[in-house]
């Protein structure tokens, strides 16, 4: 690319003017809390033919997990309708978190705000832009030692404290969203035919967002 990036946004082309329509909608969507609630994630958009198309949903019971899911339309000739709502308990994302969690393929924390991060292996320092929240480094204290054997057998980094607390350490966090509150636990003695989570860490650095879009 020739030129300043200046030069580059100026002789950029304009927005399409259906997703320019369909970004004000949803900004419409979300000012409007009594109806919509809360956004809680706005997606990217596609196109068929005669139409550009969005996904949007709103939290309505944060606690429950019950959002409601709509998908917003515009026409070529910049009409917008939407399509729904369509309420969406959560209940299978939260299920398949908590399966993945149950496998070997990845390490699921659940922290002490009750916030859901999964981690996996480091990248090397030169690949962390690419990384869970750029590469910013977490730290965990674990709970169970169950969970230090298992980060450990992912190749995962442990510090041991001189009091024998275990730390784990990563450059490489994901973010799922806080867990309803008819999927938490406080017991270890829980029926795990249920779809229920154990707090198993306390987040000593780092911060999560508070809006996915």
């Amino acid at each position: 690319m020739s030129g300043t990036f200046a030069e580059f946004l100026e002789n950029a082309p304009p927005p399409d003017p259906r997703w320019s329509a369909i970004l004000q909608k949803v900004a419409e969507m979300e000012a409007d809390r009594r109806t919509y609630g809360s956004m809680s994630y706005r997606g990217t958009s596609y196109t068929r033919p005669g139409e550009m198309i969005c996904h949007v949903a709103f939290d309505l019971d944060p606690d429950d997990g019950v959002r409601e899911q709509y998908v917003v339309h515009c026409t070529d000739k910049l009409r917008v309708k939407l399509e729904g709502p369509f309420t969406d308990a959560h209940d299978e994302y939260w299920g398949n978190q908590y399966e993945y969690d149950k496998g070997r393929t990845r390490f699921g924390i659940v922290d002490n705000t009750w916030t859901h991060y999964t981690i996996s292996p480091d990248a090397s320092e030169g690949n962390r832009d690419i990384s869970g929240f750029g590469g910013r480094e977490f730290r965990f204290l674990l709970t169970y030692q169950t969970d230090v054997i298992k980060a450990q057998q992912l190749g995962l980094t442990i510090i041991t404290c001189d009091n024998g607390q275990k730390i784990l350490v990563s450059h490489n966090v994901w973010y799922q969203g806080v867990i309803p509150k008819k999927f938490r636990s406080d017991s270890q003695d829980v029926n795990y035919g249920q779809v229920l989570f154990i707090q198993n860490a306390t987040t000593l650095m780092g911060e999560g967002p508070t809006y996915v879009g």
